[in-house]
């Protein structure tokens, strides 16, 4: 056990020296960290389904996203807004997949952000500004 907390202790000192140039012996709020770590993953897993959308992730992955127009159900509201189907999930675990996941985070995501028009590079950019202030 031992063992393992020096390699977390170690993980998380690294982290933060990349992200706020302090080391771990100096006082940071850890909220912050852990806020800005998930924040991390967040940018990671919708510029995913970005690239998937977009025809430019690998197939396993773009599988998985399926737009509610794309899906041949009946015209709703949404249709609209480009948002994706979002996959059933009965457990907590099924929520973390990237089925579910990701498409979560894309239909959260403001109708700007979704448009089709925008290059990935105006995507990345305007979600970084938006995360991370």
């Amino acid at each position: 056990m031992d063992r393992l907390s020096a390699t977390v202790t170690g993980t998380q000192s690294a982290f933060q020296y990349v992200l706020y140039g302090t080391f771990i012996t100096e006082h940071i709020n850890h909220y912050d960290l852990a806020s800005t770590y998930i924040h991390t993953v967040d940018l990671k897993i919708s510029t995913l389904v970005y690239r998937s959308l977009a025809g430019t992730a690998p197939v396993y992955l773009a599988d998985e996203c399926t737009l509610v127009t794309a899906a041949g159900r009946h015209h709703l509201w949404s249709a609209d807004s480009r948002t994706c189907l979002v996959k059933r999930s009965r457990n907590q675990f099924g929520d973390r997949c990237f089925a579910t996941a990701g498409q979560t985070l894309w239909n959260n995501l403001s109708e700007q952000l979704r448009q089709p028009d925008i290059t990935f590079g105006q995507f990345k950019r305007s979600l970084e500004t938006i995360m991370f202030g």
